[in-house]
């Protein structure tokens, strides 16, 4: 439901499965930074201990890339390639722009760009942008407000959408060191939608257990008042699993 301001300080991996029946219920997420590329190309020129660089900015921006994961709607015809993950393919570019990083204010607010790209037989593509507002300690409150585009392939309309949300996590159980062991989540959000479609509204309820601060293991059960999209479970349960390297920034 909701777009967190937070990601690793050099790059990551998760895995995420929709607990439901379906095509690719499963995806996979690449995160990649700045200061994870200049990591990389120290370690291939074999100067692995040399420091990173100290450029303003470098750790303020992050990009993703996922393959995978599940499809709003399937062509029967074409039913039998319905599996391959490059089917769905979504990438997203994360900017923080004030706070976080060096100046360790609790407060962040990141502007976040993706596109959703979808190879069904129908071609649905999704063009989003999102800001995302953070402050985190004790209970971290996130609020979202974003626009999102959606095209049709050979549709003569397009469909666009605001996507407004806010949540709030709660640390269960703290180590004394400070690294969050426990958190639980709640998120509420809606998508306003034009050309007289019906608004949507979500709710999903958030389970994370962090061990030492760089994975993280997930839950989460989101309900939504109506389909999303044409044939789409409004209730899905999704597990997760994520690895950062370098930590996580937030």
């Amino acid at each position: 439901v909701l777009d967190r301001a937070e990601f690793p300080r050099l790059g990551g991996i998760a895995w995420q499965g929709v607990v439901d029946e379906g095509f690719d219920r499963e995806g996979v997420t690449l995160g990649l930074t700045p200061l994870g590329v200049a990591s990389a190309l120290r370690w291939v020129a074999a100067r692995p201990g040399a420091g990173l660089p100290a450029a303003p900015g470098l750790d303020r921006v992050a990009a993703r890339v996922t393959v995978g994961g599940p499809l709003q709607r399937v062509d029967r015809g074409r039913a039998a390639h319905a599996r391959r993950l490059t089917n769905h393919v979504t990438t997203e570019l994360e900017c923080r722009l004030l706070g976080g990083g060096a100046s360790g204010a609790p407060a962040v607010l990141s502007a976040a760009l993706d596109a959703d790209n979808l190879a069904t037989g129908y071609g649905l593509d999704r063009y989003g942008a999102t800001l995302i507002a953070e402050r985190e300690g004790d209970v971290t409150l996130t609020a979202n407000a974003g626009y999102r585009i959606i095209e049709r392939y050979k549709a003569p309309v397009r469909h666009g959408e605001t996507r407004l949300g806010t949540g709030a996590s709660w640390r269960l159980f703290t180590r004394p060191s400070g690294l969050r062991e426990v958190e639980l989540g709640l998120e509420a959000g809606c998508l306003l939608r034009d050309h007289g479609r019906g608004d949507v509204w979500q709710d999903s309820a958030r389970l994370d257990l962090r061990l030492g601060g760089r994975m993280r293991l997930s839950a989460a059960v989101r309900a939504s008042s109506r389909a999303e999209m044409p044939g789409q479970d409004p209730v899905r349960v999704v597990v997760g699993l994520a690895h950062a390297l370098g930590g996580i920034r937030g």
